[in-house]
């Protein structure tokens, strides 16, 4: 699996959106779709939640040490142009 970006989550977050507001919808395929969502939102929250400590934690060094670089943390950084 390759590394996804914060970008991608987002698009990922309004791709199932998509596919739960599908009003062909319903019985055990919608059951199954909410599970699913369900599952897509605590792994979202849990990478945002991990994003979040990782800019605390850059913004705390850089406040006690002055030592951070100008650039964000790897993980927080967004690439532009293109998908590859």
């Amino acid at each position: 699996m390759e590394n996804k970006t914060l970008l991608d989550l987002n698009d990922r977050l309004f791709a199932q959106l998509d596919r739960i507001s599908n009003p062909e919808l319903s019985g055990e395929e919608l059951k199954e779709e909410l599970a699913r969502t369900s599952a897509v939102i605590g792994i979202g929250k849990t990478i945002v939640d991990n994003g979040n400590l990782v800019l605390r934690a850059a913004v705390a060094q850089d406040e006690k040490l002055g030592s951070y670089p100008d650039a964000l943390p790897k993980m927080l950084q967004v690439k532009h142009g293109p998908k590859v």
